[in-house]
């Protein structure tokens, strides 16, 4: 009988333990944790974090998790929290945020920066540079005691020679094409065509004056016309044949632009109060006035797959034209020095001016503040992951974060000294840039 009573004693116990944690597996299996601080149940969240590079180690509210991502860490109490990440040899990434309950925090663009050394990688004393915003540069200046014309690939580091010459010979580079398959160039006051790959492939500008190549934009669908506005008339000019001919003229033109395969020009009304944005198909046809503008001398194209932009470095107004609805829309952005799209998908512009850097997101249409700085901001860039920008201050480049959770991840990467220019390869893993207190080009690996 003792026995049995025991056995009872035990299984009442059981059953009563089994009804007290009832409650608790429940709240658990629903996303709730007890919080001792408030002696209650909380539904809880969790916290997801992805890094490049991966395997990176986790310390929240300064006690390590582990040391590998992707991770995520569920039912924790809603509240701040501090997240730190670190890999060995590279600069440190923190921010504090906050988790909510029945949610989900995502973190999945954290990137950690290399601490590294530049490596020397062409020796060259550089007069000037052509690139069309993408991996392929073309570089003049005078190595090994001659003059010469390259090509780099910021991609593979491959180089190549297109032209050569003695020291003496005077060389500038004039203009690269869209496709940078054409290259235009001055060799003592000589204008000449040459084929990039095949640099053998060369021809005399000839059949029109000096001034038509002074000011000159290529077509954005053929690497064979050129326009070219000279004593404010503009010219269409086909150079797929010697002698090059022109083919087309408008008058009365203050400057030029080609986009989306239509060439786009700016004529001053009878006032000169304003100036008039005009399109034009190939050839000139179908010329059709789009909008007034506020009048300036000096406007600037900067090249989209999308909102016709235009930036007045007179007045320091970005425009973003929307030129695809019935009804035209321009966009104005005041005090803006410059302007750079994210060239993946096109869909947000960097603006800046020398205190502040931000971005511009057009699908959701609005601004956000990237930076404010007390010193003058003089170039910015994209990081390719379209997540974190450099920009140039007082010749260092740093690298922010466009989070604004918190605060944001600014580290100064490099000091160039006056070096330009400054190149990142389509990965977004190295950069690239000169220096010209040693005539050299460095590379460096920053992921």
């Amino acid at each position: 009988m003792e026995k049995l009573y025991q056995k009872r004693i035990i299984w009442i116990g059981f059953v009563v333990v089994f009804i007290l944690l009832i409650p608790v597996l429940f709240s658990q299996a629903l996303g709730y944790k007890y919080n001792w601080d408030k002696n209650q149940f909380e539904a809880t969240g969790i916290l997801f974090i992805k890094t490049y590079p991966k395997d990176t180690q986790i310390i929240l509210n300064d006690e390590l998790q582990i040391d590998k991502t992707p991770w995520q860490k569920p039912k924790l109490l809603p509240g701040r929290y501090n997240l730190k990440v670190n890999k060995t040899d590279y600069l440190p990434w923190e921010k504090n945020l906050n988790i909510y309950e029945h949610q989900t925090t995502f973190v999945e663009d954290i990137v950690l920066y290399k601490r590294s050394l530049p490596v020397p990688i062409n020796k060259i004393e550089l007069s000037n540079w052509l690139t069309n915003n993408n991996s392929i540069y073309i570089f003049q200046g005078i190595a090994n005691n001659m003059q010469v014309i390259l090509k780099y690939n910021a991609n593979n580091d491959q180089w190549n020679t297109i032209k050569e010459y003695d020291r003496d010979y005077e060389i500038e580079l004039v203009s690269l094409s869209p496709q940078n398959t054409k290259l235009i160039y001055k060799v003592n006051g000589i204008y000449k065509l040459t084929l990039v790959d095949n640099s053998a492939i060369e021809e005399n500008l000839t059949g029109l004056s000096q001034i038509y190549w002074q000011d000159i934009v290529w077509d954005t669908l053929s690497d064979n016309i050129i326009y070219s506005q000279t004593n404010n008339q503009l010219h269409e000019i086909i150079i797929s044949t010697m002698p090059v001919i022109i083919t087309n003229s408008i008058l009365n033109v203050i400057d030029q632009f080609a986009h989306a395969g239509s060439i786009y020009y700016l004529q001053a009304s009878e006032d000169n109060s304003q100036i008039i944005l005009n399109r034009a198909s190939r050839n000139f046809n179908n010329q059709e006035a789009l909008l007034l503008l506020p009048y300036t001398s000096n406007v600037k194209y900067i090249p989209s797959n999308g909102l016709l932009t235009l930036l007045d470095e007179i007045n320091n107004f970005l425009y973003l034209i929307d030129l695809n609805n019935d009804k035209i829309i321009a966009k104005v952005f005041p005090n803006v020095t410059a302007a750079e799209w994210y060239n993946t998908n096109y869909d947000k512009i960097l603006y800046w001016n020398a205190y502040e850097l931000s971005v511009y997101y057009v699908n959701r249409q609005e601004s956000q503040l990237v930076t404010r700085v007390s010193e003058p901001i003089t170039n910015a860039w994209w990081h390719p992951n379209g997540t974190y920008t450099f920009y140039k201050q007082n010749n260092i480049i740093h690298i922010v974060e466009l989070d604004a959770r918190d605060k944001k991840n600014n580290y100064e990467l490099v000091t160039l000294n006056n070096a330009t220019p400054f190149i990142i390869n389509t990965k977004g893993d190295k950069i690239i840039y000169y220096s010209a207190e040693d005539k050299t080009i460095y590379k460096q690996a920053i992921q």
